[in-house]
């Protein structure tokens, strides 16, 4: 059903280019597709050229637990992490449901810190819980369908100005932290290697945003909308 859906459709939405491109390999009708990222609805609040060198580094978690968001996985970052920036100097965030509240009390509180919060804040109050964070992790366990997948907290934490601490091979934007040297990549399973943190700039990350940006998502289902209209 879903080949002949996708093949005899006007206009096939997918949420990454790495989707588009699965897409056309198994169900070819290429010019259909249409890009539209998982958006964020955060105002772009301007990027930090640097980390600070003295004083707290504020190392968020924003979102759910389950397998594709595993965590002991997050745990093991966010210690790697903060052992290597200094424990006196890291406070850790983790906004999440209320039902995980307990575990994650749990599982993070071994994690050698300055400060442990953990907390439940409502999407339209996200503006205000990033303005002093410096990194935001995203963990995605590496499936076939995950590697095509746009990480909605990844776009919250571009548009906040955070580093985004990830693991490689999810979504489209590895190459552009790579070149830019405006996020951190690591291995998922793998250890984590903050030794160039002092050259990471998240001034490039606006380009990113331009392409999650609710504005870009209108912009982009626009036409779609238009040739609904007069089929």
């Amino acid at each position: 059903m879903e080949k002949r859906l996708v093949r005899h459709s006007s206009s096939t939405i997918v949420t990454s280019e790495r989707f588009k491109q699965f897409y056309e390999h198994v169900f070819g009708n290429g010019p259909t597709y249409v890009t539209i990222y998982n958006t964020t609805s955060l105002p772009f609040t301007g990027s930090q050229s640097f980390l600070p060198t003295d004083g707290p580094v504020r190392i968020v978690y924003l979102g759910t637990f389950n397998y594709w968001h595993p965590m002991d996985e997050v745990a093991r970052v966010t210690a790697q992490a903060a052992r290597q920036l200094g424990p006196e100097r890291v406070e850790l965030f983790v906004y999440t449901l209320p039902k995980f509240h307990d575990m994650v009390r749990e599982t993070f509180g071994a994690i050698d810190c300055a400060r442990l919060t953990v907390d439940y804040v409502r999407y339209e109050d996200l503006p205000g819980a990033l303005a002093d964070k410096h990194i935001g992790v995203s963990v995605v366990r590496p499936t076939p369908s995950s590697r095509i997948a746009s990480p909605i907290k990844v776009a919250d934490y571009v548009a906040s100005g955070l580093v985004p601490l990830m693991n490689e091979g999810i979504g489209d934007f590895d190459e552009h932290f790579r070149s830019n040297k405006s996020g951190i990549l690591y291995g998922f399973g793998e250890d984590v290697d903050l030794g160039g943190l002092e050259e990471v700039s998240t001034v490039t990350n606006r380009q990113i945003y331009d392409v999650v940006s609710q504005a870009e998502a209108l912009k982009r289902l626009t036409p779609v909308l238009e040739r609904l209209r007069h089929d």
